[in-house]
């Protein structure tokens, strides 16, 4: 009789931190494009040039930030230990990200109320930040 095969928990650690890293990734890369998908802009008399640009460069630059971090965090992660500060503040970083993102979600749903847009995204939300959250708590600990 063969001895089943489990996953060891290292494993499970790099796999959920791979999944979270991804994610936030293609958040990232997908923000740019959302008010083109969108056409938020069709929204807003086109004489308010300066709301306009103001809207496109906080979409900007919050589509670069998650999508540096990630990739920062990918191409760096086996390096990131207590002992590594800087990659540790950006894991808080992008923790806080994702936990601030939660928040904004539920005291500002997206359509205005609490249907299923709400808690689709209230869970898609909530996966990655756990999914980040939960290795990130494996390294702190760690001697």
């Amino acid at each position: 009789m063969s001895k089943p095969s489990y996953i060891s928990i290292e494993t499970l650690y790099k796999v959920l931190f791979l999944i979270g890293i991804f994610f936030s990734f293609c958040f990232g890369i997908w923000h740019f494009a959302i008010p083109w998908m969108f056409k938020w802009f069709m929204y807003i008399d086109p004489q308010y040039v300066s709301l306009i640009n103001s809207i496109r460069w906080i979409n900007i630059l919050f589509s670069v930030f998650l999508t540096g971090i990630a990739a920062d965090l990918f191409f760096n992660r086996r390096k990131i230990d207590k002992s590594n500060h800087f990659s540790v503040s950006a894991y808080v970083l992008l923790i806080i990200i994702w936990f601030v993102r939660m928040l904004v979600t539920i005291i500002y749903p997206f359509t205005g109320s609490y249907d299923w847009i709400f808690w689709v995204m209230i869970g898609i939300f909530s996966s990655i930040f756990v999914m980040i959250l939960i290795p990130f708590i494996r390294i702190i600990t760690l001697k």
